[in-house]
Parts: C-alpha cells; sequence; structure tokens
C-alpha cells in the first residue's frame, strides 16, 4: 500500500539516514582511476554514462561569471531554476524539487519509502540507487527480470504489485540496457498503479531517447496523485559535476500531508 509520511519527517528521516548510509558504491574510488580519466582525452569512463562533449557554450560561460559569487548559498538561485523549469515545463513552481543530481533524488525516495520496511518494486537490471538505498535500511527491493528483448517488463511489475508495496521504480530509458519504453504503455501502467502506489520515473535519459520528451510522463503528474518524475541536468545538457537534479511532483500528495 502508499505510504502515509509528512514532508518534515520525509526530510527528517532521509537526511538522518543519509548520513549514514555509504554511498562510495555509485562512485570510483581509485585516485590512479581518476588520474587517468582526467589527462587522457582519449578515454572516457563508460559506467558513468558523461557527456563527453561537456556543456554548452553559454552553460560555460554561466558558471565562470558566477564564481564572484560562490562564497553565497544558492537559495535564491534554486528558486530562479525552479521557474525557468516551470516555464519550460508548463507547470508551477511549487510542483518542482531540486536537489544535487538526480542521486540525491533516488536516494531520498529510497529512503523516505523504505523506511518502513515493505518492498520496493523495479526490474532487474536497472539503475538500482533507489531500490539498493531502501534495501539498506530493512526494504526488500523486489526484483522482476526484464523481458527476452532486455525491455522493462511492465507486467511483471504489475502482477508483483501488493499490499507489501511501497514504492514502484521505472527507469526509462533504462540503464544500462538503453530502451525506452512505449509511451501508450507506461501511460496506462502509470495510470492504473500511480492512483494506489508511488510510482517513481527516472528520466534521466529522456532527451537522448528516440522520441525525447514526447515520452515524458511528466504531464500526467497533476492528474496521478501517487507519480513522480525524476530528471538530471548531468546527461544531455553535460553537467554532471554541477551537481542539479529536479522532479515534478504535485504540491499536495497523499503521502506528503
Amino acid at each position: 500500500m502508499a505510504t502515509s509520511i509528512s514532508r518534515r519527517a520525509w526530510l527528517q528521516r532521509s537526511a538522518m539516514a543519509a548520513a549514514v548510509l555509504p554511498i562510495s558504491r555509485w562512485y570510483p574510488s581509485s585516485d590512479d582511476f581518476l588520474h587517468v580519466q582526467r589527462t587522457d582525452p582519449g578515454k572516457i569512463r563508460l559506467n558513468s554514462n558523461e557527456n563527453p562533449y561537456g556543456p554548452s557554450d553559454v552553460a560555460r560561460k554561466a558558471i565562470i561569471d558566477s564564481l564572484m559569487e560562490a562564497n553565497r548559498y544558492p537559495w535564491e538561485y534554486i528558486n530562479i531554476l525552479k521557474e525557468e523549469i516551470a516555464v519550460l515545463e508548463g507547470y508551477p513552481s511549487d510542483h518542482i524539487l531540486i536537489t544535487a543530481g538526480s542521486t540525491e533524488l533516488l536516494g531520498l525516495a529510497g529512503l523516505t519509502f523504505g523506511i518502513n520496511g515493505g518492498e520496493i518494486l523495479a526490474c532487474h537490471p536497472t539503475f538500482d540507487v533507489l531500490p539498493a538505498y531502501a534495501a539498506k535500511i530493512g526494504c526488500t527491493w523486489a526484483r522482476t527480470p526484464l523481458t527476452e528483448n532486455h525491455q522493462y517488463d511492465l507486467g511483471a511489475l504489475s502482477n508483483a504489485a501488493s499490499l507489501n508495496t511501497k514504492l514502484i521504480f521505472i527507469c526509462n530509458p533504462n540503464n544500462p540496457t538503453g530502451l525506452e519504453l512505449p509511451y501508450d504503455d507506461l501511460k496506462y501502467f502509470c495510470e492504473f498503479h500511480a492512483m494506489k502506489y508511488p510510482v517513481y520515473i527516472d528520466e534521466a535519459y529522456i532527451e537522448l531517447s528516440p522520441n525525447g520528451r514526447k515520452n515524458s510522463m511528466a504531464g500526467l503528474v497533476e492528474k496521478l496523485p501517487y507519480l513522480i518524475v525524476g530528471r538530471t541536468f548531468s546527461k544531455v545538457h553535460g553537467l554532471a559535476g554541477m551537481r542539479v537534479g529536479y522532479l515534478f511532483l504535485l504540491q499536495q500528495r497523499p503521502w506528503l500531508v
């Protein structure tokens, strides 16, 4: 069943749990490895899925111009960024949450919905930050296999949903297979399940998919009370080092009251 939790409790519990959970498994720890990658332009880190071209010239200039204010906390600029995203996506800014990269979003969601046990549903293999974080605090990652064509199996996820389900996680396009789900199939899945279960759609690679943002589920957020859609500036915008992620969520959600 869906989790009932207050906004304040979500932040408090997530912050406390995040402080004690190691995140090293998702980041290389070898100084030699990092040194090689920084000094040899002929090599790329395939496991990181980084944009090899880097940020645009406009973004580079904005970064340089902002350095004189790097000593200031970015609260005002976060609100400005929310407004810009809201205009781009056609959503009120209070439907948008900004964090330090989408990894933080995934970690917070995993901790929030996994803290009371139960199950997180997700196919395997996929980008496992959310279910792995949940598993570290006692929640079970109920894995369902991909299809024979290495696609996310929505039917298997539907069949696995139960009273123990705390959240359903879908990465679209999926990492590491790179396949996107057909829009109508995923829309139907969300409309059916996100009225009862929190459904997190990770769209980190949505701009790089064949159909791009036309395949996004963000347009359903206002209609479906349990739908969460996460995005990042790390991939198509080449800003992985800047750590900017954001998600769309309804301001008044059943699990945030």
